[in-house]
């Protein structure tokens, strides 16, 4: 029995290695300084110019943007965060200063899939936002199908004063959304504007946003019942 058990699951271990896999859109870091005049706007991605941290899933920048004197920005997405049960997770922390009242909006995207059938699934998503200093006028979180696209909201929290910080929770509506992705793809993307009144003020957040895949529950509920079944057959 523990020779077959063996051959099935090498077996398994091959079929998995040669299944067809396709490369995920890169996670994007995007900063736009809303002063007065035309808005300045630069974007940064995963492991090319201006992202200090080697690691997969991080973009760490550390820079200054018109107004702002600093603007140090940390991302986390898959692989560093995205974990059974909430694989669809995003964070963003950031610090803020400024040379005299100024406004700027952070955007972080990345492309995600999830495992459903004619895209007819509606995910619960939650996210949170706390911090020090300024006044957060949003923090929110869309999903559509290309990088910071704004289609369908998810989770809206705002505007939130001082000390900034709040809760909410939101679907992610795959039916709804009407747009063939192809293979189960899509983009989330965190938007938080932060307004700072006068000079000499920071603002340094955390920014929050997990949504566990259907399918992940699927298995979790599978393998309780799993458990249970077997934890009968030993009581018989």
């Amino acid at each position: 029995m523990l020779k077959r058990l063996l051959i099935i699951g090498i077996c398994g271990i091959f079929v998995v290695a040669s299944l067809p896999t396709t490369a995920f859109a890169v996670a994007q870091l995007k900063l736009t300084d809303l002063a007065a005049g035309p808005p300045t706007s630069i974007i940064y991605t995963d492991n090319l110019a201006g992202d200090i941290d080697p690691d997969l899933g991080v973009i760490h920048v550390v820079t200054p943007l018109g107004t702002w004197v600093v603007s140090t920005e940390l991302g986390l997405t898959k692989p560093t965060v995205g974990y059974v049960p909430f694989p669809l997770h995003m964070h963003l922390h950031t610090l803020h200063a400024s040379s005299q009242a100024a406004t700027i909006l952070v955007e972080f995207t990345d492309e995600f899939t999830t495992e459903v059938n004619n895209h007819d699934s509606v995910i619960g998503a939650t996210s949170g936002i706390g911090g020090l200093g300024g006044t957060v006028n949003f923090f929110d979180v869309y999903y559509g199908d290309a990088p910071f696209t704004m289609h369908t909201l998810a989770t809206s929290i705002g505007p939130i004063g001082f000390p900034p910080n709040g809760s909410a929770t939101g679907n992610i509506d795959l039916n709804g959304f009407g747009i063939d992705f192809g293979e189960d793809r899509f983009f989330l993307n965190m938007r938080v504007e932060v307004t700072h009144t006068a000079g000499g003020l920071t603002t340094s957040y955390d920014a929050d946003f997990s949504a566990p895949e259907p399918a992940t529950l699927a298995i979790l509920g599978i393998g309780l019942a799993g458990i249970g079944f077997i934890n009968r057959k030993r009581k018989a």
